[in-house]
């Protein structure tokens, strides 16, 4: 199977670098996005054989493995609008090792602790059932099509709000 690898170089001006360990004590965590989007649609796909023995529908999992691409991995415009406002003191793409392993990223990288409420983690139904499905926890599933963040609850409202008018849930 083909195995594709590259690595991306750019540059950024000093004072609007964001980094994965700059959350600091008081920050809020926020998600833009939801998850695991890349873990639902590689689930769909790879196993829709035996999913559609169990009764699962095509529907269902043609849904499912379009979540590729509707509502997608790419989590650039949120990642750009975050730090072009300088609204986040930290952001870290959860793809692997999931949500879970994306929030311990960011609380090593700071050296601080972290509290979640995982009732405000939003995971779509179909998501959810098709990780139970294969008893995968879908706070550790791929998380591609997630953004993490953390800002000062001040900026929460404002952050937030310009997700929101680009199209993108978000969740604290």
């Amino acid at each position: 199977q083909p195995v594709v690898v590259g690595a991306m170089l750019g540059e950024v001006p000093r004072d609007r670098f964001v980094c994965s360990g700059g959350c600091r004590p008081g920050d809020l965590v926020v998600l833009a996005g939801s998850i695991p989007v890349e873990g639902t649609s590689i689930i769909a796909r790879e196993m829709r054989a035996p999913l559609l023995d169990a009764g699962w529908t095509a529907t269902e999992l043609d849904e499912a493995a379009d979540y590729l691409f509707t509502p997608g991995i790419s989590v650039l415009a949120p990642a750009l609008l975050a730090a072009q406002a300088g609204l986040v003191t930290a952001m870290h793409d959860p793809t692997e090792g999931g949500l879970a392993t994306g929030i311990m990223v960011m609380a090593l990288a700071a050296g601080t602790g972290v509290e979640i409420d995982l009732d405000q983690v939003p995971v779509p139904n179909l998501s959810r059932r098709l990780c139970a499905a294969f008893d995968l926890d879908p706070l550790g599933t791929l998380a591609s099509g997630a953004l993490l963040a953390t800002c000062a609850p001040e900026q929460a409202p404002e952050l937030l709000q310009r997700w929101g008018e680009i199209g993108w849930p978000v969740a604290v």
